[in-house]
């Protein structure tokens, strides 16, 4: 199973273990592969990509559910998404770290799961007072395997 594949079956799973989930985003979702796959289960999955992708995604047949933008100026309304999600991990400036996490959680209104990079730096320490400054409750939160740190959290 190619490693989209597998994010796609994380996310179905996501979706149905919480069936309030009406409407979510995918931010940084690439050629839109998993918006694709969770469309076809009939969910309502959107899209922002930091790089126009418009060709591919109009192969995909997803073009119109995806926006070109970046954090932290995400181009969505307030709390317009159930379920935020950020699988690969979130690549801004430090000194805008605060504020992308801040953009986040202003356009989702329950659950978010988001991937940070580690480094000499960033550590889990460093990530836990902006996580909870830009609005969020952490549910969980761990080390993955691939040198990220991996939050759930919900929108206080």
């Amino acid at each position: 199973m190619s490693a989209d594949a597998f994010k796609s079956e994380l996310l179905w799973r996501a979706y149905t273990q919480y069936p309030y989930f009406h409407r979510g985003l995918e931010i940084g979702c690439g050629m839109g592969e998993r918006i694709r796959v969770a469309r076809r289960r009939g969910l309502s999955l959107y899209g922002v990509n930091p790089r126009d992708l418009k060709g591919a995604w109009g192969i995909h047949g997803v073009d119109v559910y995806i926006k070109v933008g970046e954090l932290p100026n995400l181009p969505f309304e307030d709390e317009l998404f159930d379920f935020v999600t950020h699988p690969y991990p979130v690549m801004v400036p430090d000194d805008v770290y605060a504020d992308a996490l801040k953009d986040i959680c202003r356009v989702g209104s329950r659950t978010f799961y988001m991937s940070l990079p580690l480094d000499e730096k960033k550590t889990m320490e460093w990530y836990v007072p902006l996580i909870i400054g830009a609005g969020f409750k952490i549910e969980a939160i761990q080390k993955s395997m691939g040198g990220n740190l991996v939050v759930e959290a919900r929108k206080i």
